[in-house]
């Protein structure tokens, strides 16, 4: 019978202590809230900010966080407010509260016009890479959106393996939306930068010294053929008739055209495809570029 007392006694207690526990933080958030209503009403609003804060990690609430919010905007935090305001609606929304919900699709509407955004891109993403925004990871799916952040000062890094690490800061603007790119990230070896493929510029001047190659073996068969045809013509042919030597040198003739003519548009195309790699491959890095082939001519065309 004792044992069986025990028992119940012992279920009992732990049965209240949750209770207890949760009227403990209850009676603690009231008692935040409240001096936070005091603070704001005597125009202390970053002191406030603070005891409403706790009192809504004590007790969450949808009316602690409408007056979290309205703290945060009497301080310039447009986008804390914001995520306070989204907060309790949710939170009214779920407690059936209509009347709390009205006011925070109206405190919302209010801050958004007023919502400084920081819009986080990267040059080129390469494995691994990691991006914080005040000490804090943003996640791949962030970036190159705008995200509303609080007016003032920030700081952008990003990291990567094997990559020198990146820092800048920006001032963001309340109202408008501020982008910051991370550059192509440089190698802690020393090699290329980290998601470049191999250097183009040098492989572009190799395929262009090519290109002036061909040109240059078109040019002595053109050459060659224009003279033997000539001596032919001049020496050993009479109109469309030629002795034997006159035909050799005409056949000569048409065999260096050809190669001539093969040369020269191998020669065009490997110069044109080397000047749009070094193009391409050129520190102030171009902002297009492309080959244009035609009929007797290969033409590189871009912006840059």
């Amino acid at each position: 019978m004792r044992r069986a007392l025990a028992i119940g006694l012992v279920c009992a207690l732990s049965a209240a202590w949750p209770r207890a526990a949760h009227a403990d933080d209850e009676a603690a958030a009231e008692a935040l809230f409240l001096e936070g209503r005091k603070l704001a009403d005597a125009g202390q609003w970053p002191e406030a900010c603070e005891k409403f804060a706790a009192s809504q990690r004590a007790s969450p609430g949808a009316g602690t966080l409408l007056n979290l919010g309205d703290c945060y905007e009497h301080v310039g935090k447009t986008a804390s407010a914001w995520v306070a305001f989204r907060d309790s609606l949710e939170l009214a929304e779920r407690a059936g509260r209509p009347d709390r919900a009205a006011q925070a699709k109206e405190r919302i509407a209010i801050v958004e016009p007023k919502l400084a955004r920081l819009k986080v891109t990267a040059k080129k993403r390469v494995d691994g890479l990691t991006l914080k925004r005040d000490g804090q990871a943003i996640g791949a799916g962030a970036l190159d959106v705008a995200i509303p952040v609080d007016p003032g000062d920030h700081v952008v890094e990003a990291a990567a393996p094997g990559v020198e690490p990146w820092t800048t800061n920006v001032t963001v603007t309340a109202g408008e939306t501020t982008e910051v790119e991370v550059p192509v990230l440089a190698r802690k070896d020393g090699g290329a930068p980290a998601g470049d493929g191999p250097p183009l510029r040098p492989i572009g001047y190799a395929v262009g010294s090519a290109g002036v190659v061909g040109l240059v073996v078109g040019t002595v068969f053109a050459l060659s053929a224009r003279s033997k045809w000539d001596e032919a013509q001049r020496d050993h042919c009479r109109g469309t008739v030629c002795d034997r030597v006159g035909g050799a040198l005409a056949s000569d003739a048409k065999s260096s055209g050809n190669v001539a003519t093969v040369a020269f548009v191998l020669g065009g195309v490997a110069l044109a495809a080397g000047a749009t790699l070094i193009v391409l491959g050129a520190p102030s890095d171009a902002r297009s570029a492309r080959l244009r082939l035609g009929p007797g001519s290969a033409l590189v065309e871009g912006t840059f």
